[in-house]
């Protein structure tokens, strides 16, 4: 999800484990269902780094995509998140881009 104001308009592309997963602008939310494994998620040049993550069978996983200014050059990372009721609230706030099965 991304919950800023910051570059609103523009939308930052989602990768999970080298496969495609969407896009999403500010105050919106990307929701995927993936299997029980490891995995790493990216975008395009514009993200500074990949960031790798595991996810348990069941398990509810947030991952902000985060526009990160600079003095000549912008872009985003991907922050995870502990499941908490302030992190919740955030996400009530954006809208819904799509959800996506996928088994990558």
């Amino acid at each position: 999800f991304r919950d800023q104001f910051i570059a609103m308009a523009k939308a930052f592309p989602v990768t999970i484990s080298g496969q495609p997963a969407g896009w999403v602008k500010g105050k919106m939310v990307l929701r995927l269902e993936l299997p029980a494994g490891q995995y790493t998620i990216s975008g395009d040049k514009a993200c500074r780094e990949n960031t790798d993550f595991a996810i348990e069978n069941g398990q509810i996983l947030f991952i902000e995509q985060e526009v990160v200014a600079g003095a000549l050059k912008g872009g985003y990372i991907f922050n995870i998140l502990e499941d908490n009721q302030k992190v919740r609230s955030r996400i009530t706030q954006c809208r819904l881009v799509k959800t996506l099965q996928t088994a990558v």
